[in-house]
């Protein structure tokens, strides 16, 4: 019966922890402002105390900023941590912070918190499976209250959070000890007071720990960025020497594809006046990098009278049916500069200017 009446005592101070998770609610979830590139992949949403963000990044400081709102509907206040980063990875960085850097979200009031995901470092070419790297997170915003909240910062991102657990555990270990001590200590005075130090030795100030979670899930996709080139010429020798211009997409894109993204949205009206200028008029072709060698070994063989001028026109026609395609279609899939350039012929009507400018 004493044995009974200690494990009642000792379940006096056990922490009692209750889970608030219905008395704050997100109330909705906007993103404010994006990089150019950036795409939502799925709009932000919210379910219950649940965020999720799926974004996909393509260059180096592409970010996503969201404004959260979070609202009290109860006569209780919950304090924020200081701390503003809640998992940075080793190229997405996740930032928070708040309206007037305030730690409190107030009884019945409204709290902004602003979420932040940003590329910081350049994904190496290994990192990349099929052309993307994926980055995803689950973390936990926990909001807590305590009977003197101004003593506590009771409100931290948690990455991979057991928070429950850890006090379940926490409360075993007390009660194990607890009865080893009542069962194998036969001292009755001994076994009092070695019972009055454990339970002194519990913090009394977590009793009535109220919780909540924001549990926030993120899907980063990083997509390998590449350039293709384009050479203006007004005249056929131009094509082997000629300043090129360079242009963003992404690794699998059709021309049909890079026409509709924000890649070609965002370039200057003159160079996307002459893209599609040129497509549409069927001046639109590609040259592989071998065609440069070609032309250049006939240049140099009759330049050396090793070969007439027929000879050269029929080895240049050569050159062009290896390493040319004089119509590019929309639908084949874009080449990086690295494998060839593609080229325009200019014409007097065409919106690109020269000199020509490399475009970064």
């Amino acid at each position: 019966m004493k044995k009974i009446k200690y494990m009642l005592l000792l379940l006096l101070f056990i922490p009692f922890i209750v889970l608030a998770k219905s008395d704050v609610e997100i109330k909705s979830v906007t993103l404010l402002e994006k990089s150019d590139y950036v795409e939502e992949l799925e709009n932000a949403t919210y379910n219950d105390l649940k965020l999720d963000f799926k974004l996909k990044f393509v260059t180096l400081n592409d970010y996503a900023k969201y404004k959260v709102i979070i609202k009290n509907n109860t006569d209780k206040d919950y304090e924020i941590d200081n701390q503003t980063t809640f998992n940075e990875g080793n190229f997405i960085k996740y930032e928070f912070n708040i309206d007037n850097d305030s730690k409190i979200l107030k009884a019945n009031e409204e709290l902004n918190i602003y979420v932040n995901i940003s590329y910081i470092k350049e994904v190496e070419s290994s990192n990349f499976v099929n052309g993307k790297y994926v980055d995803s997170n689950t973390v936990s915003l926990e909001l807590s209250n305590f009977n003197n909240i101004d003593d506590k910062e009771n409100i931290k991102f948690i990455v991979n959070p057991n928070t429950d657990t850890g006090y379940i555990i926490a409360i075993l270990l007390v009660l194990l000890l607890s009865i080893l001590v009542i069962i194998l200590i036969k001292n009755r005075k001994a076994k009092r007071y070695i019972a009055i130090l454990i339970l002194l030795l519990i913090p009394l100030y977590v009793y009535a720990i109220e919780k909540i979670k924001l549990d926030v899930e993120t899907y980063v996709e990083i997509v390998k960025n590449n350039k293709f080139t384009v050479v203006l010429f007004t005249h056929p020798a131009d094509v082997l020497d000629g300043e090129l211009l360079e242009f963003e997409y992404e690794e699998g894109m059709t021309f049909n594809d890079y026409f509709n993204s924000s890649y070609f949205e965002n370039l200057d009206e003159n160079y996307k006046n002459g893209l599609k200028y040129s497509f549409d008029d069927n001046n639109f072709s590609y040259f592989k990098n071998g065609f440069k060698t070609c032309v250049s070994d006939l240049i140099t063989q009759k330049e050396n009278n090793e070969i007439t001028i027929e000879d050269f026109d029929n080895g240049y026609n050569n050159c062009v049916n290896l390493y040319v395609v004089i119509q590019v279609d929309k639908d084949e899939k874009i080449n990086n500069k690295n494998k060839g350039s593609y080229a325009i012929y200019v014409v007097e009507d065409l919106n690109i200017e020269t000199p020509m400018e490399t475009l970064n």
